[in-house]
């Protein structure tokens, strides 16, 4: 984690999946957010352009501002809820691969999604499978281990 004050910091992905501080144990999505509805081709711009970051030996990438906003018991996304939703579709994706892979805990894909959302989601976990298995076939494991 980066420096950090009471109403900003820069923490990595990981660090925000896996919030610990009580009791603020899980990400939220308020119900005024608009429906998860990323399209296929915006979730692979998103792993492609991780994957162009890797590949250009990029040691930080950025995936933009997101904003959270603190209740007595969940952080609620105001900003970034797409791209935190994709991501944490991404790591269930590559949670599946195999056993020794450690599950990322996203509250955010045990949350109630409307039926536009969950039709979303579970399309573009295919989408994520499909990419995933292109980057085995390729023999790009690395990448796989570094976006986790």
């Amino acid at each position: 984690m980066v420096k950090r004050n009471d109403d900003l910091c820069i923490i990595t992905i990981r660090e925000l999946m896996e919030h610990k501080e009580p009791p603020k144990q899980n990400l939220g999505i308020p119900e005024y957010q608009r429906p998860y509805k990323w399209s296929p081709q915006s979730v692979l711009t998103l792993i492609n352009d991780i994957y162009t970051a890797f590949k250009n030996n990029m040691l930080e990438y950025r995936i933009g501002t997101v904003v959270l906003h603190n209740t007595p018991t969940q952080l609620n996304i105001v900003d970034g809820q797409q791209r935190l939703t994709t991501l944490s579709i991404l790591f269930f994706a590559i949670s599946e691969l195999g056993n020794n892979i450690r599950k990322l805990p996203s509250s955010l894909l045990n949350a109630k999604y409307n039926e536009l959302s969950s039709e979303a989601i579970v399309r573009n976990l295919s989408v994520i499978r499909k990419r995933l298995f292109g980057f085995l076939r390729n023999k790009n494991w690395k990448i796989i281990v570094i976006i986790y």
